[in-house]
């Protein structure tokens, strides 16, 4: 989805999450900025592994991302499977999905704290894509805690479109959320040649670091990883870019 594109010395904002969760930011961006040109142009693309997956021998599972939660739906039967999920997002996509949930309100940090805290019997499987990080299953081990890892699905890589990288070769500012270190280094690789200014809102310290383009006329960090947060960091940088 793209909309009609502003005069170029107007600011846009470029999304590149995946597509279903771009669109949902796109339309929070539209009521909280109250108008906007919205850029949409995913980066990578969630494709689920074909596997079929027993949840029989496992007491619940762990969820990450919103991603695992469907991507793991499609290869296991969920229904009535205990979820320990990273934030509230992913709890109600795993409940929509017939998971019993509990969520950790942040961040895998305190997933991780919830779960020694919780100290569920059984094994837990954790439910992730192929590129993963914060070694949940090796800090529940750590912890005396049993738990396993399952790919469930690949994040695969795509270019930016023909529209986005228009924009980002224009004069206007562009305001450009990311939400994981991997989507920092490959929209960077991408913007290597950008002549936009370019405004990053990072949804943590560790995303902001992995950025790899040109250096940013604004940079600013969520004051936690959620949604609401980076919602309210770009409210404040599109501000910013309209005076």
């Amino acid at each position: 989805m793209c909309d009609s594109v502003l005069p170029s010395d107007m600011p846009t904002l470029l999304l590149t999450r995946s597509r279903p969760q771009s669109e949902r930011f796109a339309k929070l961006c539209r009521k909280r900025l109250r108008t906007a040109s919205v850029i949409v142009s995913p980066i990578i693309r969630i494709t689920p592994v074909t596997d079929v997956i027993d949840l029989s021998e496992f007491a619940g599972v762990v969820l990450t991302s919103e991603n695992g939660a469907r991507a793991l739906s499609s290869v296991a039967g969920v229904s009535g499977i205990r979820a320990w999920c990273v934030g509230n997002r992913t709890a109600k996509v795993a409940r929509d999905l017939g998971m019993r949930t509990v969520s950790a309100g942040g961040d895998s940090n305190a997933l991780v704290a919830l779960l020694e805290e919780r100290r569920p019997e059984g094994v837990l499987m954790h439910a992730h894509g192929a590129r993963t990080r914060g070694d949940v299953v090796g800090r529940l081990r750590a912890a005396g805690l049993r738990a396993e890892s399952r790919m469930v699905y690949e994040q695969v890589r795509m270019p930016l479109t023909k529209t986005a990288r228009a924009c980002l070769n224009d004069v206007g500012p562009v305001a450009l959320p990311l939400f994981s270190p991997r989507s920092a280094r490959l929209v960077g690789d991408e913007a290597l040649t950008a002549t936009a200014p370019l405004a990053i809102v990072a949804l943590s310290q560790s995303v902001a670091e992995a950025w790899t383009g040109p250096a940013p006329s604004q940079l600013a960090v969520a004051e936690r990883p959620d949604v609401p947060n980076m919602l309210e960091s770009v409210a404040a940088v599109w501000a910013a870019l309209l005076t």
